[in-house]
């Protein structure tokens, strides 16, 4: 399936990660809801966060609470 309002880039240099943030309508943090992620905060939230970028964030634990309280997105 093609879906044509959804971009997906390989890898991308560290000095082009915030920008491309910035760009988005809104950023996915994915990770499995396993029990070793539930104290995890990825740093891709912080930084998301920073820019204003709306978050669809499917991480348990610490970091869908950090999501959820900031106002900056939905968990």
């Amino acid at each position: 399936m093609e879906l044509e309002n959804v971009t997906c880039l390989g890898l991308v240099p560290r000095k082009v990660v915030a920008g491309l943030y910035r760009a988005a309508d809104v950023c996915i943090v994915p990770l499995r809801d396993l029990p070793m992620f539930r104290k995890v905060l990825p740093s891709k939230v912080f930084e998301i966060l920073g820019g204003g970028t709306p978050i669809i964030c499917s991480v348990p634990g610490d970091a869908r609470r950090l999501v959820e309280r900031s106002g900056g997105g939905l968990a």
